[in-house]
């Protein structure tokens, strides 16, 4: 038993430096912060700021490097806890090391597709916030998409999150319809 999960642990490992979306902004926008650990995290770096009801760090995390985290053994608890859709259902053996490789690569695939339209030191993160506004604006009635470098970066943009809803965002509402995304109890 103890091998299998030294096995296990490893492939994790394996699986999650090889993507590294949940801190580089990809996944999400932004990271819960208790508040008992607030002061610790902006000792070591994190820009930690109220938002609205709760305390947060914006993403891409700025002490994530590459595919590592620079102070990994002293990460956030959002961090410590939170574990992908993709990696639970890689850990439950539903999903093979090579499949969990190709979604990651397809993943990855979506994000350089996206590059091109997104303006200068723009993060994904931060180019989700404008491109929910700007779906809003569109479906209020008071904006319009204007040309083909916008329709392009909002089908870019729609069809990562889709992608990412499916395969990485477990718990929460789905990001393009707003609707509960399907989560396994239990698991948090």
């Amino acid at each position: 038993m103890v091998e299998n999960e030294k096995a296990r642990l490893a492939s994790t490992a394996h699986l999650c430096l090889r993507c590294g979306l949940c801190c580089s902004g990809v996944i999400f926008d932004d990271v819960p912060v208790q508040e008992e650990e607030a002061g610790r995290l902006k000792t070591l770096g994190f820009d930690v700021r109220q938002q609205k009801d709760a305390l947060r760090f914006r993403q891409p995390c700025t002490l994530f490097s590459g595919v590592l985290c620079s102070v990994y053994a002293e990460r956030p608890a959002a961090c410590r806890k939170f574990e992908c859709k993709l990696l639970r259902r890689h850990q439950d053996h539903q999903v093979s090391d090579e499949e969990a490789s190709s979604v990651v690569d397809a993943a990855k695939a979506l994000v350089e597709r996206l590059q091109p339209f997104l303006e200068k030191g723009e993060s994904v993160a931060s180019a989700r916030k404008r491109w929910q506004v700007e779906r809003q604006q569109v479906a209020g009635g008071s904006g319009a998409i204007g040309d083909s470098d916008q329709a392009q970066f909002h089908l870019h943009m729609a069809t990562l999150n889709i992608f990412l809803d499916k395969h990485f965002r477990a718990d929460g509402r789905h990001m393009m319809t707003g609707k509960p995304v399907a989560s396994r109890s239990g698991r948090t």
